[in-house]
């Protein structure tokens, strides 16, 4: 699912675009009875060589793909447990 206006909106627009994301990814998962876990919440970067999401990474884990290159696992991870505990959050309520 992407994230609308990655580029050229503001810090709050971008994450009330993300929670809306985070919504319809718990609807889906829902729909299909699957859990939100690092098996089923996956990353653009996972799949393709790309900074994407990068957005996401810089404001959630601090990390920068542009200036600093693909991000390492470790920040992957950091952000896919974020990604997962916002979706949950929604599944749950």
């Amino acid at each position: 699912i992407e994230i609308c206006q990655s580029v050229g909106a503001t810090d709050k627009q971008f994450l009330a675009n993300e929670q809306s994301a985070f919504q319809e990814s718990a609807r889906m998962l829902k729909k299909w009875g699957l859990p939100a876990n690092r098996n089923t919440v996956r990353l653009h970067v996972e799949f393709y060589n790309t900074a994407c999401p990068r957005r996401s990474m810089l404001l959630h884990t601090g990390y920068d793909p542009t200036t600093k290159g693909i991000a390492p696992e470790s920040m992957q991870l950091k952000l896919k447990d974020y990604f997962i505990k916002q979706i949950r959050a929604y599944m749950d309520g």
